[in-house]
């Protein structure tokens, strides 16, 4: 970067658009962990006998994946991940480009007084 330029900012839509993107795959990637883990959470041991038994083997990894997979297949997993990208994706996007705007405004901000620290030192040393 040369001395004197700003960084050059993602417009507000641009910003928008990349955090859509990258936090929908980052939440494809993720979301089967996502319900593994609210399946876990959800499990209920107040029951008694063989039923017992059965939700102890969903309260581990391996016992809600072997569960997912063999009542709901692969789509299983991903079931629910609609909702879960429109919450993500809407936050994360406002928030990057919030975040840009921030950033920029922040830039023109720091170059204004910095330029107007150097007229200021330039009257009173050349005056």
């Amino acid at each position: 970067m040369e001395k004197g330029s700003t960084p050059e900012a993602l417009s507000a839509f641009s910003a928008f658009v990349l955090g859509a993107v990258s936090k929908s795959i980052a939440t494809l990637l993720t979301y089967p962990a996502i319900r593994c883990k609210v399946m876990i959470q959800a499990a209920d041991s107040s029951d008694d006998g063989a039923k017992k038994e059965r939700q102890k083997s969903r309260k581990t990894i391996s016992g809600v994946l072997h569960a997912i997979w063999r009542k709901e297949g692969v789509l299983g997993f991903f079931k629910g991940l609609r909702a879960q990208i429109l919450k993500t994706v809407l936050s994360s996007a406002l928030l990057l480009m919030v975040k840009e705007k921030i950033t920029a405004t922040t830039w023109v901000l720091i170059l204004a007084i910095r330029r107007s620290l150097l007229l200021t030192r330039g009257t009173i040393t050349g005056g």
